[in-house]
């Protein structure tokens, strides 16, 4: 069930999601809590931040700020907060452009992705999963060989949890340069890399790769703009 939504408050004053707990911290930090009576679920379990709402998907003009376009806030923000969780872990998996397996020292370096930035982002991809699969991570038009180092395959489909997953870790590479050094014995084998990290804007420009023009720059401006959530948004 990790990555999925196992509990939802929805009323015409609250929406929430919650997901199961997955870190030590989160359940003897007292951010966890029991899973309450009735819900069918057992166990620990912990809020996912939601995300705001975006009012007007920039490259095109339209106003997004309906309840057509909330659909998936709630599974964002669960698969948003598991992708954190795992990227914290020291377990997640990233490949660069070039299908080299960052370290986890390096990946250290990488702050928390901001559910109103994955929002926003679906957004532009997708307008929040209304028009295809949420962040378009593997079309079959832009497939490249670097993709498989995270494990996708050509002309596999995902569910939106697992691709907004797959997304995060794909951008993560794209936000890292590295150089190489070399084997001191003449033979020009490459022994190791330095890596750096250069931000999430960098991250989302290089996920696009270059074929929508001010890609990265119609995100921030959502996210700029972006609001809370009221009842007529959902």
């Amino acid at each position: 069930m990790l990555g999925q939504e196992i509990y939802r408050i929805k009323s015409n004053t609250e929406f929430r999601t919650f997901v199961q707990a997955s870190t030590f911290s989160e359940i003897v930090g007292g951010q966890a809590s029991i899973a309450p009576v009735g819900s069918g679920i057992s166990g620990f379990f912990v809020e996912a931040q939601m995300p705001n709402i975006i009012q007007t998907r920039t490259q095109s003009g339209e106003d997004v700020s309906g309840p057509k376009y909330q659909v998936n806030d709630y599974q964002i923000a669960a698969s948003t907060h598991l992708a954190n969780n795992e990227l914290n872990s020291g377990n997640m998996i990233v490949g660069d452009k070039n299908g080299n397996i960052i370290p986890q020292k390096a990946l250290k370096d990488v702050p928390d992705i901001s559910v109103n930035l994955v929002k926003a982002w679906s957004m532009q991809e997708s307008h929040a999963g209304t028009n295809g699969s949420i962040l378009q991570v593997n079309n079959n038009g832009d497939f490249t060989p670097d993709k498989t180092a995270i494990g996708i395959t050509k002309g596999a489909t995902f569910s939106t949890n697992k691709e907004i997953n797959l997304s995060i870790r794909y951008a993560i590479g794209k936000g890292f340069s590295s150089s190489p050094n070399y084997s001191k014995d003449g033979s020009g084998k490459i022994i190791s890399r330095n890596w750096s990290w250069r931000g999430w804007n960098e991250a989302i420009k290089g996920y696009n790769g270059g074929g929508v023009k001010g890609y990265e720059k119609y995100i921030q401006t959502m996210l700029n703009q972006s609001r809370t959530p009221k009842p007529s948004n959902y």
